[in-house]
């Protein structure tokens, strides 16, 4: 499904249908996760070490932080 942009000429409610739309799609993304080589590359973190999602890196470092 194609996002479309929100027009000056568009009413109230076809724009809220277009943000509607356009949430639905990136949250689809989100849950479908994302395979791509740059997402891949993120959850590994500065040791080198992969994590099973980027979540899951940036927590990792944040305790590490947290405990020095």
């Amino acid at each position: 499904m194609p996002i479309e942009h929100i027009n000056k000429t568009d009413t109230l409610n076809e724009g809220r249908e277009k943000l509607n739309n356009a949430i639905t799609a990136f949250n689809e993304t989100v849950v479908e996760g994302d395979s791509s080589v740059e997402a891949a590359q993120a959850r590994v973190d500065e040791k080198g070490v992969p994590h099973p999602t980027l979540k899951a890196r940036i927590d990792d470092g944040f305790e590490k932080t947290n405990q020095q």
